[in-house]
């Protein structure tokens, strides 16, 4: 088991899918194990300022150097077919423990990869722990909100084309982050600008669908979204008054539009449920 410094950073320069002569999968793997298993389940990070090039810092260094251009190329769409399937899956989790460990200060680097990461919803065996590096993305990077993921999940959800699974997830991975901001006051993940879009362009999507368990996802997100609104439009004091009163009207009225879900809406709106997924 290699243990310095230079070790760590020879293998991780070593293992990069550019390199003239592709290692072997295995051999990949192997360097991506290790430096996880370095940072930890629970990762504190030094600040990324206080690197220098004879610094001792495993994971600011290799940081600097060599990881992430190694786990962009593991994501890319251009490597998706040549990569193994567990090179991904390790390199999504490393991106999570990294945005864990760093905070705000990964923020550049986790939107550098935001394209690859939706990309990756395709992939049954990648979608669980693309919910989960986005997540974190959200929770740890605050310049990052849902607002800045709509346009992929957009064309994930409005393209006819998209496998189930990766509908499925994504309407799942919205729920997560609704449901976490349902009780906030100023929810932070989703800009109140994009509040009507986000109801138009992304749930309204599939909401008739036939596959009855994307309906569900859908309907979950729906009604969370609702109950994310019922609290924002109790608050006296909003600075949103205008557009949330304009998106609780419409859902009030939308006995025509989701025939099938208005009288689960109404309740939320009238106060009777408080939705909680």
């Amino acid at each position: 088991m290699k243990s310095n410094l230079s070790d760590y950073t020879a293998l991780i320069g070593d293992i990069s899918p550019s390199a003239t002569t592709a290692p072997k999968w295995s051999k990949q793997l192997e360097g991506l194990q290790m430096v996880i298993g370095y940072i930890g389940t629970a990762p504190k990070c030094n600040p990324m300022s206080s690197y220098s090039d004879s610094g001792t810092d495993l994971v600011g260094t290799i940081l600097k150097d060599h990881i992430i251009d190694v786990l962009k190329s593991f994501l890319s769409a251009h490597n998706a077919t040549s990569t193994h399937i567990t090179l991904q899956v390790n390199a999504i989790k490393l991106y999570a423990l990294l945005a864990d460990g760093y905070r705000s200060e990964f923020t550049p680097y986790a939107r550098q990869s935001l394209t690859n990461l939706l990309g990756k919803y395709k992939d049954k065996k990648l979608c669980s722990g693309v919910n989960s590096c986005l997540s974190t993305y959200l929770k740890y990077c605050p310049a990052i909100t849902l607002s800045d993921l709509m346009e992929e999940v957009k064309e994930m959800l409005r393209n006819k084309k998209s496998p189930p699974h990766g509908v499925i997830s994504v309407l799942d991975f919205l729920s997560i982050v609704l449901l976490e901001y349902t009780s906030a006051t100023e929810p932070r993940a989703l800009k109140i600008d994009s509040y009507k879009s986000f109801l138009n362009d992304i749930l309204l999507c599939r909401v008739e669908d036939s596959d009855p368990k994307i309906r569900e996802a859908n309907t979950n997100a729906i009604l969370l979204f609702t109950q994310l609104i019922k609290n924002k439009h109790k608050q006296e004091n909003s600075k949103d008054t205008k557009i949330v009163g304009d998106i609780y009207k419409q859902l009030s009225t939308s006995q025509t539009a989701l025939p099938k879900l208005f009288k689960r809406i109404d309740a939320i709106l009238s106060g009777t449920t408080v939705y909680t997924g």
